[in-house]
């Protein structure tokens, strides 16, 4: 019988996965220092993996309902518990940084000051993230029809978002087609903006994904 994924009580990482992983950062070409203590900050604070096996009857109930076969079920185990669920955070997480820019190249294409941003952000008409010890601002809000302007209508459908949804979710929502979002093909909500579409499409998709 497959037994459940062995307890590691002392896991230790290999100095040279360690040495690759700061070459790997370097090699992004973006300012290693930022993603590398962003990356620091954001390990500090995940909680630990715990290394639970499921009990034996949700076992057997899920391997007898043919929804996964032993093999498979042991493997996702023994992925969680090597930590999985961690990696795909970092690689969420460095997916969002990478789409990111500072609070000062940000006011310089926006010909705007740090200050009115950072007003903006506490109005909620303009969404910032921090990583590490930066306030950086996702680049999905920036018009990719208009150089130097944001999205229209962030201002109406940001304090809708902001209370309920993570960062990461609205960026991820903002970049997805939806198929309520239709002109000659299915939009993303950030190109139904840029394209003068009405923000009250947007906010109904939001209300319905809000029922569910």
């Amino acid at each position: 019988m497959t037994t459940a994924p062995e307890d590691h009580s002392e896991p230790r990482t290999d100095p040279d996965v360690a040495h690759a992983i700061a070459d790997a950062i370097a090699d992004l070409g973006a300012d290693g220092d930022f993603l590398a203590r962003g990356l620091l900050t954001l390990l500090q604070s995940l909680p630990a993996v715990r290394h639970t096996a499921m009990n034996d009857d949700r076992r057997a109930f899920l391997i007898k309902s043919h929804s996964i076969t032993e093999e498979q079920l042991y493997r996702a185990e023994r992925n969680v518990a090597r930590g999985a669920l961690v990696l795909k955070q970092l690689e969420t997480w460095m997916n969002e940084a990478w789409r990111t820019t500072s609070m000062r190249d940000t006011a310089a294409l926006l010909h705007s000051s740090e200050d009115e941003l950072h007003d903006a952000v506490a109005k909620g008409s303009l969404m910032s993230v921090r990583i590490g010890d930066e306030e950086r601002i996702p680049t999905w809000q920036l018009s990719s029809r208009v150089p130097g302007e944001l999205l229209p209508h962030l201002d109406a459908l940001l304090p809708t978002l902001l209370p309920q949804w993570s960062p990461t979710t609205i960026g991820a929502f903002f970049r997805t087609r939806q198929e309520d979002l239709r002109d000659f093909g299915s939009k993303t909500p950030a190109a139904w903006l840029d394209d003068g579409g009405d923000p009250e499409a947007i906010l109904r998709i939001i209300e319905a994904a809000e029922r569910r």
